[in-house]
């Protein structure tokens, strides 16, 4: 399976629906992110969408490939970016 290089980016991945991102990339992205995390000792991930068509399809494989990593997932469901990132920011707070 061919990963294009070009959709990750500084702060996110970003390509295009159903050529630079199908349904087996997002799992496999899952799969070596929950990995990462699983060997840094965090399996417990919260994951969350945007409005997107696609959006819905790919929480679910992410999540897929997440949990097939022995990692523990909270979907948040639909949600704005900036809430995903106030959210962290208040938890790393609260976790110090």
């Amino acid at each position: 399976m061919h990963i294009n290089p070009q959709i990750f980016r500084e702060y996110d991945i970003r390509g295009v629906v159903d050529k630079d991102l199908t349904s087996d990339i997002v799992r496999r992205l899952g799969q070596g992110f929950g990995s990462h995390m699983a060997h840094l000792g965090k399996r417990e991930l919260v994951v969350g969408r945007d409005g997107r068509l696609s959006s819905k399809t790919y929480e679910e494989v992410l999540i897929e490939g997440l949990i097939s990593t022995g990692c523990d997932v909270v979907s948040i469901g639909l949600c704005q970016p900036q809430s995903i990132i106030s959210l962290f920011s208040i938890l790393i707070k609260m976790v110090g």
